[in-house]
């Protein structure tokens, strides 16, 4: 999807550098938070807009995206410093396009539903943009930030200036905050333990186990062992799909010292599978979660705003 969404930007949303590019003489444009930034984040946007992922699974990539961009990027390094040398200078720093990009464009995104109370996005500013240039036309470098600001608001000449050309750290919670999603740089979480095991993904989207070594005392009072194949957790079917659901259910419903039934096949000595249950009282352990994002109950501003971009409105 991401690929796809490249015939919005720069296809449709382009700069003279990008659709002249001179291949003789490289000059890059400082727009790569337009270009990469936007695309990515519109092809994860989309997906739950769309009803293809879930406001959790969406709210989980965001905070990947922060994870990656606070601990392996500049953060304070200037975005359209970084578009410029982004093949030279800073190159090293390019794949934050993917990462404060895409959350360049979540804030514009956020921000804008904001001001417009909740009617116009950067769905409707990428729309606009692309009848303003199209696929024969170019902007000029340094006038697309005025530009913006001319088919939005006053205030998103500020964004731009602040957290774009400038090299001032998002303050991402007053952004999540407008939809009514809190955010954390750091939370210590209780959570359900399944024995502290190493999976393995199958083709079939099955969960073998494949390796033992670092069990903690609840995985050792099961008895897995290497080659498992875990079919469910309480009777709850455990795959690629249902996996997060299921542990996320759990967390919420079982204490600890209640009972937990593993069910899983397990070939015995004759290399015949068998359906085995193993059953342990349940173990939560406390560890630190970085960025982390989660929905609150929220006003009525904030909901209308989550409404609008999440396209909660049916």
């Amino acid at each position: 999807s991401h690929e796809f969404f490249h015939i919005i930007t720069p296809l449709s949303i382009c700069s003279k550098e990008v659709r002249e590019f001179n291949f003789n003489q490289t000059i890059l444009s400082k727009h790569l938070w337009l270009y990469e930034g936007s695309t990515e984040y519109d092809a994860h946007h989309t997906q739950v807009t769309q009803g293809l992922i879930s406001s959790d699974e969406f709210l989980k990539r965001l905070s990947q995206k922060l994870l990656y961009s606070k601990s392996v990027y500049n953060d304070t390094l200037p975005f359209t410093l970084l578009s410029l040398g982004s093949a030279d200078q800073y190159q090293r720093q390019y794949g934050n396009v993917y990462q404060k990009g895409a959350l360049i464009s979540m804030c514009l995104d956020l921000y804008l539903y904001k001001l417009s109370g909740g009617y116009y996005g950067i769905e409707n500013l990428k729309h606009d943009l692309s009848l303003r240039y199209g696929p024969e036309n170019y902007f000029k470098e340094d006038e697309l930030f005025d530009e913006i600001t001319r088919l939005t608001y006053p205030e998103i000449r500020g964004f731009f200036r602040q957290y774009v050309e400038g090299n001032k750290p998002i303050p991402y919670q007053e952004f999540f905050d407008m939809a009514g999603v809190q955010y954390a740089a750091s939370k210590v979480v209780s959570s359900l333990t399944l024995g502290r095991i190493s999976l393995d993904q199958t083709y079939l989207d099955k969960f073998i186990v494949k390796d033992v070594s670092g069990m903690n005392d609840f995985g050792k009072k099961l008895g897995y062992r290497q080659g498992d194949e875990i079919i469910s957790v309480n009777d709850l079917p455990i795959n690629m799909n249902t996996m997060n659901d299921v542990l996320k259910q759990l967390n919420t419903t079982i204490k600890d010292g209640d009972p937990l039934t593993i069910k899983l096949n397990r070939k015995n000595s004759e290399g015949k599978v068998e359906l085995l249950s193993l059953t342990s009282p349940a173990m939560k352990s406390s560890k630190t979660e970085s960025h982390v994002l989660e929905m609150i109950p929220g006003n009525e501003s904030q909901l209308n705003i989550r409404r609008a971009w999440l396209n909660q409105c049916k």
